[in-house]
């Protein structure tokens, strides 16, 4: 008994189908609306790719209903909405692809709809679908590259599909053996790659840029940001820029602009408190005075640390402005520096000359030593503690006219000894002074 009413139920189901499920398809065969469907094997064999759309008509939503496709061989579907069970709701519609390859030559292909519910069938449908038997691969390229490509090049979905047409053209070129469309699509090709490329890494870099702004300048996290929106635009910079549209190349370098703006003013942030350390010691080395009773030579050491502290910090900062202040400031510490050499050098002249001076008191005024008084001012004064590598050349002539005079008064070992006890004596330095 139950077996009967569960194979009248059946019968009803399939009679009655209709009234629940009703189909309506539509062919599209315009290939420009085909991109990146499915297996790509399949796609790059494509002879011919055709869209089917069908308006699926329910009285209420179906639970649990099942779609199947049936194709010849050599004939691909490609969809993954009829891979599965699906729920369609009332007026709803769905689409799928078909491609047939180039070993397909009929000249339309007989495809079968069956729409099952609960595994049951509920509803078939026959389409004769026909198919073009050549393609003109030429044509096809002449005709998808006639927009030029400024008209084209924002919309990145359209490039895409026209990377992926030229792409399909290329295969086909190769396989009939065309060098010369070979030759066209590659170049266009990798003019629309670039112009991709470009697209995406413009769009990276600006949103990484407004990333920091967003990030209220602070260093610790906006520095690796930068750093990696700079490696984006060098990589783009070693690339050969001139064919792209001067919209997209005036863009890159405004980017270029933005990030090095951005990345000095993190960097002068960071960078003021190294400047201050700097501002610091060059004040110091400002009020540097020397008095007759002071040593140079004390402050010129202070004077030394101060710029050491300054080169340390200078190597901290990161802005190129503010490392130009902080070079200026230093290059002053250094100029004082040298002021203070040359007050040191002074003060050697002065000590060498009186050195001198002071070895020849009690003496006539005439020129008459003997050769016991010369060595004797040899030996007790410090005349042979005078450095010539610090004497300024008057000074070196005044010296050594004296030493030579003494030298004439003595005998040949007398002179010899006394300039070998003179070159064995330590040396007067400026640093004293």
């Amino acid at each position: 008994m139950y077996r009967i009413w569960f194979f009248i139920i059946l019968f009803a189901s399939v009679l009655f189908a209709n009234d629940k499920i009703h189909c309506h398809v539509t062919k599209h065969s315009d290939q420009n609306s085909i991109r990146s469907q499915g297996n790509g094997d399949s796609v790059a064999n494509a002879f011919e790719a055709i869209q089917i759309f069908m308006s699926v008509q329910t009285q209420h939503p179906v639970a649990d209903c099942r779609i199947e496709v049936m194709v010849p061989q050599n004939v691909f579907v490609i969809s993954k909405s009829f891979a599965k069970h699906c729920l369609l709701s009332a007026n709803q519609t769905l689409w799928f692809t078909i491609l047939c390859n180039e070993n397909f030559a009929l000249p339309q292909v007989e495809v079968q709809i069956q729409f099952f519910e609960k595994n049951v069938a509920v509803g078939k449908a026959v389409y004769s679908i026909p198919f073009a038997q050549k393609i003109d691969w030429q044509q096809r390229y002449q005709r998808i590259t006639k927009t030029p490509i400024e008209n084209i090049y924002q919309n990145l979905s359209r490039l895409q599909q026209l990377i992926y047409e030229l792409q399909q053209i290329l295969m086909a070129a190769s396989r009939q053996g065309d060098i010369a469309l070979q030759y066209a699509v590659k170049k266009e090709l990798d003019l629309l790659v670039l112009i991709e490329t470009v697209q995406k890494k413009c769009k990276v870099v600006a949103q990484q840029l407004q990333k920091v702004k967003n990030n209220h300048w602070r260093h610790e996290t906006n520095t690796p940001i930068l750093q990696s929106a700079k490696s984006t635009l060098v990589f783009l910079q070693k690339k050969d820029l001139s064919e792209i549209p001067d919209e997209l190349r005036q863009k890159v370098s405004q980017l270029e602009i933005r990030q090095r703006e951005l990345a000095e003013r993190i960097a002068q942030k960071k960078s003021q408190r190294y400047l201050s350390t700097i501002q610091e010691q060059q004040r110091w080395a400002k009020g540097i005075r020397i008095y007759s009773w002071t040593r140079v030579h004390t402050s010129r050491k202070h004077l030394q640390k101060k710029i050491e502290i300054s080169e340390k910090a200078y190597q901290s900062i990161l802005s190129e402005t503010i490392r130009h202040q902080a070079r200026k400031m230093i290059e002053e510490m250094y100029e004082k520096d040298k002021e203070l050499v040359q007050k040191q050098l002074d003060q050697y002249q002065k000590w060498a000359l009186n050195t001198i001076l002071k070895a020849f008191q009690g003496y006539s005024g005439e020129w008459a030593i003997s050769e016991k008084d010369a060595k004797k001012i040899l030996k007790y004064s410090d005349i042979k503690k005078i450095d010539f590598r610090y004497l300024s050349p008057a000074t070196a002539r005044a010296v050594n006219n004296v030493l030579q005079k003494l030298f004439a008064t003595m005998g040949t070992k007398s002179a010899f000894m006394i300039e070998k006890t003179m070159s064995e004596t330590p040396k007067t330095t400026p640093d004293k002074f």
